[in-house]
C-alpha cells in the first residue's frame, strides 16, 4: 500500500507548488493528493492512512485552524504529522498552530527544497 500525503492549499499555484516540491517522494513510494479546501482534505483522509498533512490556514469551508483541531480531535488522525504552509500571517498564527500539534509552520513563499526536507524529517518522526 503507498502512503499517503495530504496537500490542502487554498490556490492553485500553492498547490502546485508544493506538489512540485513533494514530487522526489512519488519514487519512493508516496502517493500524494491535493485538496481545495480542509473539508475535502477530511473526506480523503479516509482513503488511506496518511503519513504527512500539509495545510493552508486560508482555506475556504474548513480553514486550517479548524482543520487542524478536527484532526487533533480524532483518535485515527490525531498522530498524523502536520506542516502548515500559508500566505504570511501574524507571528501569533505561528505560536497557535504549535500549541495544536503542528510540526512545522512555513510562511509561502517556501523554498522545494526546504518543504521536501521538512515533509521528510516530519515523516521520519512517525515512520
Amino acid at each position: 500500500m503507498k502512503k499517503l500525503i495530504l496537500v490542502a492549499q487554498e490556490t492553485s499555484d500553492a498547490r502546485k507548488g508544493v506538489l512540485n516540491a513533494l514530487s522526489p517522494l512519488y519514487t519512493e513510494g508516496y502517493s500524494i493528493l491535493t485538496c481545495m479546501s480542509g473539508e475535502e482534505l477530511i473526506k480523503k483522509m479516509y482513503l488511506g492512512q496518511a503519513c504527512l498533512v500539509v495545510v493552508d490556514l486560508t482555506m475556504p469551508e474548513l480553514n486550517g485552524f479548524e482543520l487542524i483541531n478536527r484532526l487533533a480531535s480524532d483518535p485515527s488522525t490525531s498522530s498524523v504529522p502536520i506542516m502548515v504552509l500559508t500566505p504570511p500571517t501574524l507571528g501569533i498564527f505561528k505560536y497557535i498552530t504549535r500549541c495544536m500539534g503542528v510540526t512545522y509552520f512555513f510562511n509561502r513563499p517556501t523554498s522545494p527544497v526546504k518543504i521536501l526536507e521538512m515533509a521528510r524529517e516530519c515523516m521520519g518522526r512517525k515512520e
